[in-house]
């Protein structure tokens, strides 16, 4: 059995302004890097995070003794024109409003596709899995990744494909348990529970 935590980044100024950061490569608050420096994680073999700052230092401040593997492909969505802006500003933009209609799949105006940023999270996830399910060389992972990632992944692999029905808070995700021969059949998450830091 493979246990994997999924862990999104601990909190940005633009996280705190409710704005959509996806490609901006924004550092932690540093009040964010205090509070998770005092929380406990359970730990792991292996360490994997996006390659965007804001995952490197939460992997950074949660798992100081592993170096973590950048996996390109868990980065967050390219919100193109929407990137950098909240709601409130984008609210009547037609553009924004076709996107929100479409649950979030539809087309971003010089980012990137809704539909195809899922899939290319839920592929490099399941690249990580199988190559493990192979290979054997971790029983206890984390990946460091954002909020749409988790949801992507989470929607695809357990019982509820809810995309929204995932979203986790800054610096918390879900402990997930693989089994590797049902994995390898039919990739299924076994169990799968919240996974906040212990002060």
């Amino acid at each position: 059995m493979m246990t994997v935590n999924l862990i999104r980044h601990g909190q940005t100024l633009g996280n705190q302004q409710k704005r959509y950061i996806g490609a901006t490569d924004e550092s932690l608050l540093l009040a964010e890097k205090q509070r998770l420096k005092q929380l406990t994680f359970p730990p792991v073999e292996r360490l994997f995070s996006s390659p965007l700052l804001r995952a490197r230092e939460t992997a950074a401040v949660l798992y100081p003794q592993l170096t973590p593997i950048i996996v390109e492909d868990f980065r967050e969505c390219h919100f193109g024109l929407f990137e950098n802006k909240t709601y409130e500003i984008l609210q009547t933009d037609d553009n924004y409003r076709a996107w929100l209609a479409s649950g979030g799949l539809g087309h971003i105006p010089y980012g990137e596709n809704g539909r195809d940023f899922r899939q290319r999270s839920v592929t490099a996830f399941i690249q990580l899995i199988t190559q493990n399910c192979a290979e054997q060389l971790w029983q206890n992972g984390a990946i460091i990744a954002h909020g749409g990632t988790i949801m992507a992944i989470m929607a695809a692999f357990s019982d509820h494909d809810d995309f929204y029905a995932w979203r986790v808070a800054n610096g918390e995700g879900y402990q997930i348990r693989i089994d590797e021969k049902q994995w390898r059949r039919c990739p299924k998450f076994q169990r799968t529970s919240l996974l906040r830091g212990k002060i």
